[in-house]
């Protein structure tokens, strides 16, 4: 998570002290590069999850291996989340990333009660996974509607499915 927080702190001012039109440009091009950084980097992390962790914390944190890698698989589009954070917060509009968050927590509550029981701490993982996906998926349509056009959602759209076919101002209707 260190890559999207650091987006965040860096980008931040300088979206706010652009004008819209230069925050819109440098967004674009930002929400790419910091999706791709962040989705390449849990790749070599679930990958040395299996060697790491129980070299680490002993063999008995094995079981730990397969939730550490389903909670990479959430965070894999985090820099995409942290570049629109800084858009957001940047243009005056941090209460659309409480929105998301508040998506993100919503669907946190509701799958550990119905995944945890059944399933332990894969359950958990399951659940925080889909709530990162889903938070980001809430940035990135709130992102869509503020900049009022399509955002570039071609790339992502192995990580979230359907976004392309959602329309740019889906909030106005």
């Amino acid at each position: 998570r260190l890559v999207p927080i650091a987006a965040n702190w860096v980008l931040y001012p300088r979206f706010a002290k652009s004008d819209a039109a230069a925050a819109a440009s440098t967004s674009r091009r930002m929400i790419l590069r910091a999706g791709a950084v962040t989705a390449v980097g849990a790749l070599p992390l679930a990958l040395g999850a299996v060697l790491v962790i129980p070299v680490l914390f002993g063999s008995a944190f094995r079981p730990a291996v397969l939730p550490a890698q389903i909670l990479l698989v959430g965070l894999a589009a985090e820099g995409v989340g942290g570049v629109v954070t800084a858009f957001l917060f940047g243009r005056g509009r941090p209460g659309l990333n409480s929105l998301a968050a508040g998506a993100g927590v919503t669907v946190t509550v509701s799958l550990d009660v119905w995944l945890i029981p059944r399933y332990g701490a894969v359950g958990a993982a399951i659940a925080s996974s889909i709530a990162y996906l889903t938070t980001t998926f809430c940035l990135v349509l709130w992102y869509r509607h503020v900049i009022g056009r399509a955002a570039p959602v071609t790339a992502l759209e192995p990580i979230i499915p359907g976004l392309a076919r959602i329309p740019p101002n889906f909030a106005r209707r």
